[in-house]
């Protein structure tokens, strides 16, 4: 018995379909069905805001040495100075370094300096630097890029110690340097 109506629903379904299916053909034939246009290729968009760097956006700076297979990192804050710069303005304050990657988040710059490796790379260079104890690549007469900003202060140093960072302390590895801070530190 169940099997009987389910034929029969189907059937009545089919039935349903055919007339509304010759319906419609009816009316396009007769144009009384509304017929679609072509949709018109949508305006163009306008030009997307542009993004710019932020108080807050980090800014990592990239110097590689392919003589000697090394890399130097550093990443500070943009604050108020690098605040509201496009692409297009980095590139114009930074000639020599490329742009690698620019979000309002942080941008990332990058060169490439080509030519025999100085020994001065294993050079550190600790001293101070708007108040903090830095962390510079190279030699004291000649320092490089800013390795590293502690977040040691001057008023927490020692008077002896505070004098000797405002001429430079020259340590010769990585690990000199980070027993030398962690000195300062306590």
């Amino acid at each position: 018995m169940n099997a009987r109506r389910e034929r029969w629903g189907r059937l009545v379904l089919a039935a349903m379909a055919l007339v509304l299916a010759g319906t419609a053909l009816q009316a396009w034939r007769q144009g009384t069905l509304p017929r679609r246009e072509r949709a018109e290729p949508p305006a163009p968009l306008p030009p997307a805001r542009l993004v710019s760097t932020g108080p807050g956006t980090l800014f990592v700076f990239e110097t590689e040495y392919p003589a000697c297979g090394r890399r130097l990192s550093r990443a500070e804050p943009a604050g108020a100075a690098r605040s509201g710069l496009g692409r297009e303005d980095l590139a114009r304050r930074y000639p020599g370094w490329e742009v690698t990657a620019f979000t309002p988040g942080r941008v990332i710059l990058r060169r490439v300096v080509a030519g025999p490796c100085s020994r001065d790379l294993d050079y550190r260079t600790v001293t101070l630097r708007d108040g903090r104890v830095v962390v510079l690549a190279g030699r004291p007469e000649e320092p490089g890029d800013v390795l590293l900003v502690t977040d040691i202060t001057a008023d927490r140093l020692l008077p002896a110690d505070r004098a000797k960072l405002e001429r430079g302390v020259l340590l010769r590895s990585e690990e000199e340097t980070w027993l030398f801070l962690e000195g300062l530190d306590e």
